[in-house]
């Protein structure tokens, strides 16, 4: 991928009338999106209840002569349902949100061999999981959590690839109650993007973590600027991944205008700061 990438003619995957579609979520051969049951206003909010609390997953498969199946909805999808970060070697993170916010929580579900779903127990109010593996154990993976109170990010390990999980609990990083997204780099050190704040989406940095999550010793800004001094900046939702020749690759949303495409020399970079 070059610095000026340029991308083709976007194909619409997804349009149902009067519904929103969220949070999608692209593996392989696979896209999976968000769709509130109830219709939603021009405003997008529910025309009834909270959307978030009826969302459910749908499924569309790529089929061989480049179009997309229609959408199915997989029997984990209960109402509540919701994506938002990538798939691990077969296990996409989950959470659900029905009714209110201490009913949330988070799981991963085995979409690569029968739709088994492994709740993460005490991770009320944590929400978006983000699931990475331990470069030195194939069972031992870790996942990171927003928080819907607004106070910290949160930690949880599981020891049998994601069967059980360790009760979360919170790192030195506080949270928004927005986005995060983490990576493990070829150096084994962990990447993770958030917002360091407990209120607003300005700044998003980049922190690195040299022991799974434990402690944090790098963090550089991405965005951290004064646009307009009497509107409150946006950036949030980040997606960030590792390419092979060591450079990083983060993007987000930019100003709630547009999606905002940042290649990092590397890792070095970080430490800079």
């Amino acid at each position: 991928m070059g610095r000026h990438p340029r991308w083709t003619v976007p194909t619409v995957v997804a349009n149902k009338t009067n519904h929103s579609c969220q949070n999608p979520v692209l593996d392989t051969d696979n896209l999976y999106t968000v769709q509130p049951a109830n219709n939603v206003n021009t405003t997008g909010s529910s025309l009834n209840r909270n959307p978030e609390w009826d969302g459910i997953i749908q499924v569309k498969t790529i089929l061989a002569d480049g179009s997309w199946s229609p959408p199915a909805t997989p029997p984990y999808a209960l109402p509540g349902c919701w994506t938002r970060n990538r798939v691990l070697s077969g296990l996409l993170p989950v959470y659900y949100s029905y009714k209110s916010l201490s009913s949330q929580y988070s799981a991963v579900v085995n979409v690569g061999d029968g739709d088994d779903v492994y709740d993460v127990n005490g991770s009320e109010f944590l929400i978006q999981p983000t699931v990475v593996r331990d470069p030195e154990s194939s069972l031992h993976l870790i996942a990171f959590f927003r928080d819907k109170r607004a106070v910290f990010i949160y930690r949880s390990e599981s020891a049998d690839g994601g069967r059980t999980w360790s009760r979360p609990s919170p790192t030195s990083l506080p949270n928004n109650d927005s986005g995060i997204q983490a990576t493990v780099l070829s150096s084994g050190n962990i990447a993770l993007v958030y917002n360091p704040t407990r209120s607003g989406r300005d700044p998003l940095v980049v922190s690195l973590s040299p022991d799974l999550g434990l402690s944090w010793t790098f963090t550089r800004a991405l965005e951290n600027t004064t646009i307009n001094a009497t509107a409150s900046n946006e950036y949030s939702y980040p997606s960030v991944f590792q390419a092979a020749g060591g450079s990083i690759h983060v993007s987000y949303t930019y100003l709630r205008q547009t999606i905002k495409y940042k290649i990092l020399p590397g890792e070095e970079w970080i430490k800079k700061a």
